[in-house]
């Protein structure tokens, strides 16, 4: 009497498993491509003043050029 092993689907297999993880990194590697993209093309905010005063809770910190 032969003894019947379970079948495992095709995307479960060792091959199956290493083409659908390449293939999904290779989409999350062109959407983060995408976002680094989006944030370069973005304009870069302006930069405060460096004597500016900047409040932090009820104290306000100063900075002084010497």
């Amino acid at each position: 009497m032969s003894r019947h092993s379970a079948t495992v689907p095709n995307w479960m297999s060792w091959s199956g498993l290493v083409y659908y993880g390449e293939t999904l990194g290779f989409v999350l590697a062109w959407i983060a491509g995408f976002v680094a993209l989006s944030y370069t093309a973005s304009p870069t905010p302006a930069t405060p003043e460096v004597n500016q005063v900047a409040s932090v809770g009820n104290s306000a910190v100063t900075v002084d050029r010497q």
